[in-house]
């Protein structure tokens, strides 16, 4: 059973890994021989008071810094908030430059170091948009599909969005952000203590605690599952996360469950 780590604990151990630079330096420490070692890394970081913690006090906060520089930025650039963004669109990225600084000043310092030198701000904004649509994505599709910033506000100004609806945009989704940064950050250390690890070993070791609460229905299914799908169905066994239909993962209940189940029904 996995050491449950409290989020008092937590701060004291962490006290310094406030930023992702500090969090993947933490991580690169970190060199797992056998997988059971790996799970153990993986439910320390997975652990809820942690997941928690990253999210209220390092990606919340980032955020909110991006979102607060942005504003102020626009209302250097924009006289007032019924104005068209395509009045001014250079204005825009430079409020969006602005607010990527001080997101980064506060979750990832060691990525300004990318435009350090750079004195054009519309150079700063190329650099930086395109850092973050592929570490960190600020906008995403309704299928969850990363857009490219730079694109997203170029749709906003060919669509004369007003200044009002720009900033309304990122305000209403600066949780959502925090949480899509967060599991980015979770996928790292996925990949960084599975990567040597093909998906069948994955479902090799996974199986004994599998067959403890359901029955392996089809054994093909379960030893061919995505890597995705093993750490779907082991956050499910490991943290009671909801899954899909357990005949996805070639799974089905054992029988006196299914017949309790039919009973309760």
């Amino acid at each position: 059973m996995a050491k449950v780590i409290h989020l008092s604990d937590y701060k004291k151990a962490h006290q310094k890994a406030r930023t992702i630079d500090d969090f993947l330096h933490d991580l690169r420490g970190k060199a797992p021989q056998e997988l059971k070692e790996a799970f153990s890394h993986y439910d320390e970081h997975m652990d809820e008071d942690n997941q928690n913690d990253m999210e209220l006090n390092l990606f919340g906060p980032a955020i909110d810094a991006f979102y607060s520089a942005f504003t102020e930025k626009m209302d250097e650039e924009f006289e007032d908030e019924t104005i068209e963004l395509h009045k001014n669109h250079d204005g825009v990225k430079k409020a969006v430059l602005s607010g990527l600084k001080a997101y980064l000043k506060r979750a990832r310092p060691k990525a300004l170091e990318l435009i350090k030198g750079v004195d054009d701000e519309i150079e700063q904004y190329k650099i930086l948009t395109t850092y973050v649509d592929h570490e960190m994505p600020f906008v995403v599709n309704q299928q969850g599909q990363p857009i490219a910033l730079d694109d997203f506000i170029k749709s906003l100004v060919d669509d004369k969005k007003k200044v009002s609806e720009a900033k309304i945009h990122f305000s209403r989704n600066r949780a959502n952000i925090a949480s899509i940064h967060k599991q980015h950050l979770n996928a790292k250390y996925r990949n960084h203590l599975f990567g040597t690890y093909a998906s069948h070993d994955l479902a090799a070791h996974l199986k004994p605690k599998a067959e403890s609460k359901y029955e392996v229905d089809d054994a093909v299914k379960f030893a061919n599952l995505e890597k995705g799908e093993i750490f779907q169905l082991y956050d499910h066994l490991s943290r009671g996360k909801p899954i899909e239909e357990l005949g996805k993962y070639g799974l089905k209940q054992k029988k006196e469950e299914e017949e309790e189940l039919r009973k309760a029904a």
